[in-house]
Parts: C-alpha cells; sequence; structure tokens
C-alpha cells in the first residue's frame, strides 16, 4: 500500500501542536477523534460505520466485549473481518508513555490473549506498538515484553514502515490473513537463538531458553538427554533410600523408648512388691 498523502498532513497536524496534545488537558477521546480514527480510516478500515451496517455486522467495534478472568472488559477497538474478530486496538492519549509504561502494555496483552487474538495494537497516535499476544502475560512482565514493534508518528510516512503497519492491520491485510501468517512466522522464529533473545519474558543460557522461559512462554519442556536421565534416577534413587533410613530410625528410637518404659514400670512394681513381703514379714 502507497503512503497516502492525507497521513502526512496528518504527521503535520500533530507535529505542530505537539506540547499541547502531549498535555494533560488533551484527553483519550480528543486523541481517537483527531489521530487515531483518520489513521485506521487511512488503512482501509470504517471507523465511522459509513456503511451503515447493523452492530453486528461492523467492521469496528467501539467498546468490544471479552471475557477477562471472572469478568467482562471492553477493548477501545475490536475489527471484525470475514466475520470474526482479529485484533483489539487499545487508545491512549498522547501524555501516555507506550513505550515504557507498563500497564497498558498487560492491559492489552491481557485482553488479547484472553480473546485469543495473536497480534493487537497499542497507541496514542505519537507511538504505535504491536505486541504478540499468545502469550500470557506475567507479574514480572516490562512494557517491551511480547512486543515485536514500535513505531512513532514522526515514521509513519516513511515507505519501508507505513509498509509494514499496512501489510498488517490494513483491512485488505487482514482479510488475506496476514496477522495468523506473520504469527506463525514469528512463531518458526522463535526457536532460534535471536527469537528468544528478543523476547523479554526470560533469560538464555548460551543461547538455550531455561525452563522459567518455556514455562512462562507456554513452550514444552525439552526431552532430557540420556545423561540427564541417569542423573535424574540416581537422585530420586538417593532421596529415596535417605527417606526410608531417616523413617527407620524414627521407628527404632520410638520402640527403644517403649521399652525402656516398660522395663521402668516393671523394675518399679517388683520393688514396692518387694517392700510390701518385708513388711508383712
Amino acid at each position: 500500500m502507497a503512503v497516502p498523502g492525507e497521513l502526512h498532513a496528518l504527521i503535520e497536524r500533530f507535529s505542530r501542536d505537539l506540547p499541547s496534545y502531549r498535555s494533560a488537558g488533551f484527553n483519550e477521546a480528543q486523541a481517537r477523534i483527531d489521530f487515531i480514527n483518520p489513521l485506521l480510516g487511512l488503512l482501509g478500515w470504517d471507523v465511522e460505520n459509513r456503511q451503515g451496517l447493523p452492530e453486528a455486522y461492523r467492521e469496528v467495534v467501539y467498546e468490544d466485549r471479552v471475557k477477562v478472568g471472572g469478568g467482562t472488559k471492553a477493548p477501545d477497538y475490536g475489527f471484525y473481518a470475514g466475520g470474526q474478530r482479529r485484533f483489539f486496538l487499545e487508545a491512549k492519549k498522547p501524555s501516555v508513555d507506550i513505550a515504557g509504561d507498563v500497564a497498558p502494555a498487560v492491559q492489552l496483552r491481557r485482553y488479547a490473549w484472553s480473546a485469543r487474538l495473536p497480534l493487537s495494537v497499542l497507541t496514542d497516535f505519537e507511538e504505535f506498538a504491536v505486541y504478540d499476544c499468545r502469550f500470557e502475560p506475567q507479574k514480572e512482565d516490562g512494557p517491551a515484553t511480547a512486543r515485536t514493534e514500535l513505531f512513532t508518528y514522526d515514521r509513519y510516512a516513511e515507505e519501508e514502515v507505513w509498509a509494514q503497519i499496512s501489510s498488517l492491520f490494513s483491512r485488505a491485510a487482514v482479510l488475506s490473513g496476514s496477522l495468523e501468517k506473520y504469527a506463525e512466522e514469528n512463531r518458526r522464529r522463535r526457536g532460534t537463538r535471536t527469537g528468544w533473545t528478543r523476547m523479554e519474558t526470560g533469560r538464555c543460557v548460551n543461547g538455550t531458553p531455561t525452563a522459567a522461559t518455556l514455562r512462562r512462554q507456554r513452550r514444552p519442556l525439552p526431552p532430557p538427554t540420556h545423561q540427564n536421565h541417569l542423573r535424574t534416577t540416581a537422585r530420586m534413587a538417593a532421596a529415596t533410600w535417605t527417606a526410608a533410613t531417616s523413617l527407620a530410625r524414627r521407628r527404632l528410637r520410638r520402640y527403644s523408648k517403649t521399652i525402656l518404659a516398660i522395663r521402668t514400670g516393671w523394675t518399679a512394681t517388683t520393688t514396692t512388691g518387694e517392700r510390701a513381703y518385708r513388711s508383712d514379714g
């Protein structure tokens, strides 16, 4: 998709009064109307429902619904194509730090992960962040965790950047399965050393993902080698022997105390009987 002329005008308008748009007085609703909705329109989405479609058939649903945990949440935008929901977009006002604030990122990822959507977008127009949402958000995640792309508004009109955005999130691209294709390709790349180290959900040791990383990313653990299997078996056997020995020692101490108590009682009884016999004599 070629860079549209309207995009240059949109970028120029935002840049011209940037301090005002970054102020607390410029809210999210204004950011949506003035910048985010026009950007989505340039990607081919009927944001304003100019076709007059019923709610059930709209391409863009405001305040969409998704079950998260035990409640229902409302992502700012839900995008539908071919009768299926394809991705969410969570909008923020420009004063929010998209690149560095963890709360909006986790919020978006939780929505999309619950809806089983592979990719979703977080933007305040000043920044445009794409997240891989196939992995459940964790408490220790940072704002860059699972983030695959981050663009600033002044780069939107660059041919390469606009090609990346439009090839993923334009209506035509989404209808052709762009999000699913991207997720599948990204999944295969994540098996390499470069792919693992890009993600911030864990650490790698010599290019190999740790067990904690694999658990957090819901990947199966690699099969143990023969040597590791032997070591594990030996450790289990040693632990079993130690437990059995400890149990035997506890039982032996218990039996010794019982025998000692019986002997003490017998001695005391015998001594009392002898004293009584002597006194009667």
